[in-house]
């Protein structure tokens, strides 16, 4: 067994930027703002808010290679790892921003951490809230994690970015499927085999 270490103690957590308002998309913006919307399964999915750069002070909030973001409520607890791209972007304040110590742990072994089921159904055990649970920095900076050598880290790593390209397969042959049988069905319907 490993030893177990508190998130707070492997890296720094910070609120994404706290706009006022909604935020609107601007056809000028280069800076790109991540909102939970926007996350689904780990990825990025769909097109997100653009904004400007004179209209906010971001300096500080500009996301790194490596980042985690991990929505601070509702019941999912969506996250990304943060690939660097696009270079430019922002976390909204719907978010966390975990920025690991290296030197103890690896972003991509966090993510997958934070990610798993069990994992997630131990946050939803400490969260606040009555309608929609909230999970307080607090509370995230002293969850304890399992923290495995670095050594190991990479290979449960490893393991499960196979795993994903397994499941992505799986699903674009699925959509063929289904597909393929939608088609089969109007051609049967449409008297053209």
């Amino acid at each position: 067994m490993f030893s177990t270490t508190k998130i707070g103690e492997l890296a720094s957590i910070r609120s994404g930027y706290a706009f006022r308002g909604k935020i609107e998309s601007r056809t000028d913006g280069n800076i790109h703002v991540f909102q939970p919307k926007d996350i689904l399964d780990g990825k990025l999915s769909g097109s997100h808010a653009l904004i400007h750069p004179s209209d906010y002070k971001l300096n500080d909030h500009l996301l790194s290679k490596g980042d985690i973001l991990i929505t601070n409520k509702g019941t999912g607890f969506n996250s990304l790892l943060f690939n660097g791209e696009p270079a430019q972007s922002v976390a909204s304040s719907s978010f966390f921003v975990i920025k690991v110590r290296p030197d103890l742990i690896s972003s991509e072994y966090l993510f997958w951490f934070l990610n798993e089921p069990d994992v997630i159904e131990g946050l939803l055990k400490i969260v606040g809230g009555t309608s929609i649970p909230t999970l307080s920095k607090k509370d995230l900076e002293n969850f304890e994690i399992m923290v495995p050598p670095k050594e190991i880290q990479k290979r449960i790593t490893d393991l499960n970015e196979a795993l994903r390209e397994v499941v992505d397969l799986r699903n674009r042959l699925t959509q063929r499927k289904i597909e393929e049988y939608r088609s089969q069905y109007w051609r049967l319907i449409t008297n053209k085999r």
